[in-house]
């Protein structure tokens, strides 16, 4: 992968680890923070906040695998898939910038996945 490239993608995930920065500021008891008094205000107020901590949950993952694509960017191996160190399409990583497997490894992962599910 060439540097132009390089630093496209670098811009790239450093764009969405902002996103997921100011996302993740969303939460709320409803009024301010301080907790509802009626019933069902704060059975609401426990459900925003069971649902933001499982969004939490889900973001932390995306920002640990945009923080590896960055570190596998600084070591040169963006772009290169895992399994058969063949190249990740551009396109691909357009789509999906932490993407660690070529769409064929990748379809094949899914297939045995399925495969096991089956056999359950």
């Amino acid at each position: 992968m060439n540097l132009k490239k390089r630093e496209f993608f670098k811009k790239m995930i450093e764009k969405k680890l902002v996103e997921k920065a100011v996302a993740s500021g969303r939460g709320t008891w409803g009024n301010d923070g301080e907790k509802p008094v009626e019933f069902i205000d704060q059975a609401t107020a426990e459900f925003e906040l069971n649902l933001n901590l499982l969004f939490k949950a889900r973001d932390d993952g995306q920002v640990a695998e945009l923080i590896e694509a960055l570190e596998r960017l600084e070591q040169g191996i963006y772009g290169v898939c895992l399994e058969c160190d063949g190249e990740i399409s551009e396109n691909r990583l357009k789509v999906k910038p932490t993407a660690t497997l070529c769409i064929d490894c990748q379809e094949a992962r899914e297939k045995r996945r399925s495969l096991q599910t089956l056999e359950r």
